[in-house]
This record gives C-alpha cells, sequence and structure tokens, in this order.
C-alpha cells in the first residue's frame, strides 16, 4: 500500500496575483496567469476563470487561476489531500485576527517580520475572555473553501480529498498581545483559548455543512509555553466538541512544527483524546541528524508515543528553508527507518511546514519531489 503524501501550508502567490492585490492593471502578467495552468487551453482557463470569478475584477481572476494551478498540481501527483495554497490569505494569523478585529475582539498593534522581507500585522486581544462576546463573527475560510469546491466540480476533481488549515486557538493567543485587564496570567490565557477555539469549532462545523472532509489546525506555537500544554490540548477538544452527537465528522490534523519534541511527547495522547487523528509535524533535520548516527532520543519517545496511542504522523521530510532538493532515495531510507518504528498504515508524507518561503517554481519541485520520493519509497 503506498504511502499517502500532502502538503502542509501556505505556497507563494504567483507573480500576476500579487500584482492583482495592490490592485494595479494586470497588463503584461494576463497572458502569464492564462498560460500558467497545466494541461488546460490558456482561452479554456481565461473562459472557466471569467465564468467562475463572475465579473471582469483582475484580483477575483487572478485569485481563481492561482488556486485553479495548486488545486491541479497537487491532484495531478495523487495527493491524497489537496487545497488552494492559501491563496486568499496574507498570512495565516492576520487572516483571522482581521477578522476578530472587526467584531471589535482584537485589534491591530503593529507589524512583525515573519521572514526575510515578509511581515505581518500582530493584534492584541481587547475583549474580555467570555464567549458571548465571540460570536457571530465572519467565517473567513468559508469562501476559500467555496472556491476550491467550484473549481474543482468544473475541472472534474475528487471534492472529497479537499481539505482547510485553520490558524489553532493557542496560536491565536499566544501571539497576540492581551490587552485586557487580568490578574492571573495563566488563567486567562486558558479562557481566552477557550474562546478562539468555541469559534473555531463552528466554523469547522461550517465547512463540514458544506462538505469538507478534512480540517487540518495549525499550531506552530504548540510548545512555546511549556506550562500551557495542557491549555493547547484543551483547545483541540473544544473545537471537535463543536461535532457532538454528529455522526458524521472530518478527520481532524494538528499540525506543529519548529517546536520541541521533548515537551510534546507527554501530550501525544492528549492530542488522541481530542479526537485528532493524526500530528503533522516537522521532523526533516531530526531524522538527517538520527540517520547520521546523533542519538536523539526526544525523538524516539515521540515515535514511540504515536505508535502507543495509534495516532497518525504526517511525517515532514522536506526542509521549506532550502532551495536544495533532497535526495530522493536518502529521503526513502530515513522514512523506512520511521516505519520501523511506527506501523506504515499510520505514516504520511508532507514537508516540514508550507512552501511560501520558496519561489512558486521551487515551491512546485518540492511537491513534485514528494511524490518521487513516495514511489521510491515503495520500491525499497
Amino acid at each position: 500500500m503506498p504511502l499517502k503524501i500532502q502538503e502542509v501550508g501556505s505556497l507563494p502567490k504567483p507573480l500576476y496575483l500579487l500584482w492583482a492585490n495592490r490592485k494595479r492593471p494586470l497588463n503584461e502578467y494576463q497572458e502569464q496567469m492564462f498560460l500558467s495552468v497545466l494541461g488546460i487551453k490558456p482561452d479554456d482557463v481565461k473562459d472557466l476563470a471569467y465564468s467562475i470569478a463572475g465579473d471582469e475584477n483582475p484580483r477575483d481572476l487572478a485569485l481563481v487561476v492561482a488556486c485553479m494551478c495548486n488545486l491541479i498540481k497537487m491532484n495531478s501527483l495523487n495527493f491524497d489531500f489537496i487545497y488552494t495554497g492559501e491563496m486568499h490569505r496574507i498570512e495565516m494569523y492576520e487572516f483571522m485576527a482581521r477578522e476578530f478585529a472587526i467584531a471589535k475582539t482584537m485589534q491591530r498593534a503593529g507589524t512583525v517580520r515573519s521572514f526575510e522581507d515578509k511581515f505581518y500585522n500582530k493584534y492584541g486581544i481587547i475583549s474580555p475572555p467570555e464567549q458571548s462576546l465571540f460570536t457571530g463573527i465572519k467565517n473567513p475560510y468559508l469562501e476559500e473553501f467555496r472556491l476550491a469546491t467550484e473549481i474543482c466540480k468544473r475541472l472534474k476533481i475528487d471534492i472529497s480529498k479537499l481539505k482547510v488549515p485553520m490558524t489553532g486557538p493557542y496560536t491565536m493567543v499566544n501571539w497576540s498581545y492581551i490587552w485586557h485587564d487580568y490578574q492571573d496570567y495563566e488563567q486567562v490565557v486558558s479562557d481566552y483559548v477557550s474562546c478562539f477555539a468555541s469559534v473555531l469549532g463552528k466554523w469547522a462545523k461550517e465547512l463540514a455543512d458544506l462538505g469538507c472532509t478534512c480540517i487540518q489546525i495549525d499550531e506552530p506555537a504548540a510548545t512555546t509555553v511549556p506550562s500551557q500544554m495542557s491549555v493547547f490540548t484543551h483547545g483541540l477538544k473544544v473545537i471537535h466538541d463543536a461535532f457532538h452527537n454528529i455522526k458524521t465528522k472530518p478527520k481532524f490534523i494538528v499540525h506543529i512544527c519548529y517546536s520541541d519534541w521533548k515537551i510534546l511527547v507527554p501530550f501525544i495522547e492528549a492530542i488522541k483524546k481530542a479526537d485528532f487523528s493524526q500530528a503533522m509535524l516537522e521532523l526533516s533535520t531530526s531524522l538527517k541528524r538520527m540517520k547520521e548516527g546523533e542519538n536523539l532520543p526526544d525523538v524516539l519517545k515521540l515515535f514511540d508515543a504515536i505508535k502507543r496511542t495509534g495516532l497518525e504522523i504526517g511525517l515532514g521530510i522536506l526542509d521549506v528553508h532550502t532551495d536544495a532538493m533532497e535526495d530522493i532515495d536518502y529521503s526513502a531510507q530515513l522514512i523506512r527507518s520511521v516505519t520501523n518504528l511506527v506501523s506504515k498504515e499510520k505514516v504520511w508524507l508532507n514537508p516540514d511546514c508550507g512552501l511560501r518561503t520558496r519561489k512558486l517554481d521551487i515551491a512546485y519541485k518540492k511537491l513534485e519531489l514528494l511524490d518521487n520520493i513516495r514511489k521510491a519509497n515503495d520500491r525499497l
């Protein structure tokens, strides 16, 4: 049985979409845009984009084409879950925070550098941590999923393969300032995580009602404060509790990257008890170090905890911070070393994190590499 593969987070935005987002006429990028979709004639791309966008707004057209490219690319490589590459989003945290700011629960605080010359807006939480104040907030993921569904239907791509990544409640709180008065910091963080998680649970249910079969919760901040790990896992449980007494539920995945595995290991069971099926983890560097003979007991304990709980592991095997392409056979050997510790049926392959740090051509080559590594592993 071949291993399953998936991408994780944001893909880089093509030049024509960046140009259109700045509300400038596409002009010289127009031709590039309609030539960019694999396997479809430029005139057909144009007709389909106009048909789906419903108008001649440059941003709407560019967004449709960018999403189309990513969905077709992943589907052509037989990815087991596919999505738009987060083309609607400026940045994962800010994409959600903007909606909370519109609802007057958060307020923009200034800019933060994320990587290289990329910045995002940081926000402060201004509402008290009361769930009644965290209601009526627009679900920003619905538009993204509706567009992905429409594109897939037009192109006869299986919509059951669509997933939606969402920024997790603990990361939303950890990355924000708390500007409302409080006496006990640990308690107020816990209360706010519950508030954000209840909103995300409602949003996840709305997506499931539209046919979404997989929800990915991104929690890069998970192990930032060791004393708050139970708060992080409680947030996952609150999200899933939105599906209480509902028979048909989406698959839930949590993505954790650039974290301390020693801190995470004792909480693997709590992730499983929150009814999450998979922990998608950044492991490419750790696996290479182990292959070269370095003793990494925390990683071995991580694999043991995953095997013991029956949780799936999304195995990060591609480094997203380099243009260098991993050696296919070497990567396949790394995977084989993991499947000696964890059942192969429980192992998925993915990059460490989103590939938005790379140029688009490099990102696509990395996705192709992931498929080739899977095939090489099957040959071993």
